[in-house]
């Protein structure tokens, strides 16, 4: 598994796509911060930034696309399971390469995020009580983004062409939340079954209590596991050409 792992981060760092992607990532997190007066604190500006993270598992489609759903797009997966690598063995591989990628993304994006706050806003009110509950509800995202990606990886050995796998993962992740939360108004079933979605914990870090974090990394988990289960499931049941 260590040697299918090198070699496809090792093709996908020799591609600009995967810069380009975390480039895009790095714009917009310094933008974010530009939207802000110079006198406005860094306090501020990481509350708000919570409020946004709801989006970041919507980028997972574009991780788990250039490592696993090329691979059917270009026909290149069969190779590598004929070489001797078992099923289960490639597909948890991808899940690794998956993860390192969007570690990778997301880290150096935060990196630039924390820096173009600290040099363009002040932070005199900035304390260690609040920034300890800010990097622990950004811990709490990352898993969220990592279940988003246990999910999108079962789109992609479900379906082989690139627009349907990229707008299945979208509707389930983004438009059936939504869905349930406008039924969610009136039916109290669509409002719980909102609240165990990626988007809707995701969507509720911004004015979360840490007593109350239990919630959103249960519901991650659940993705992580029952994603996992499937995914292997199906990659095993599938005929690739």
């Amino acid at each position: 598994m260590r040697k299918l792992i090198h070699a496809d981060l090792y093709r996908l760092f020799h591609r600009p796509y995967l810069f380009v992607l975390t480039g895009i990532l790095c714009a917009l997190a310094v933008l974010f911060n530009l939207m802000f007066s110079t006198d406005a604190s860094i306090q501020k500006t990481l509350q708000f930034s919570l409020n946004y993270l709801k989006f970041l598992p919507l980028f997972e489609v574009m991780i788990v696309d250039i490592v696993m759903a090329e691979e059917n797009k270009f026909s290149t997966l069969k190779n590598t399971i004929s070489s001797g690598f078992g099923r289960k063995c490639v597909y948890t591989g991808k899940l690794i390469t998956s993860l390192i990628l969007t570690v990778f993304c997301d880290g150096i994006a935060f990196v630039f995020y924390l820096c173009s706050a600290f040099l363009r806003l002040h932070g005199n009110d900035l304390t260690s009580a609040f920034m300890g509950d800010y990097l622990l509800h950004i811990a709490v995202a990352l898993l969220l983004i990592v279940g988003a990606m246990f999910v999108a990886m079962i789109f992609a050995v479900a379906f082989q062409k690139n627009a349907v796998y990229i707008f299945a993962f979208i509707g389930f992740i983004l438009i059936l939340p939504l869905v349930f939360e406008g039924f969610g108004i009136r039916i109290d079933i669509f409002r719980l079954l909102y609240k165990i979605t990626i988007f809707g914990q995701a969507e509720g870090l911004y004015d979360i209590k840490n007593a109350q974090l239990y919630e959103p990394i249960l519901v991650a988990i659940l993705h992580i596991v029952i994603s996992g289960i499937i995914g292997i499931h199906i990659f095993k049941k599938q005929e690739i050409s």
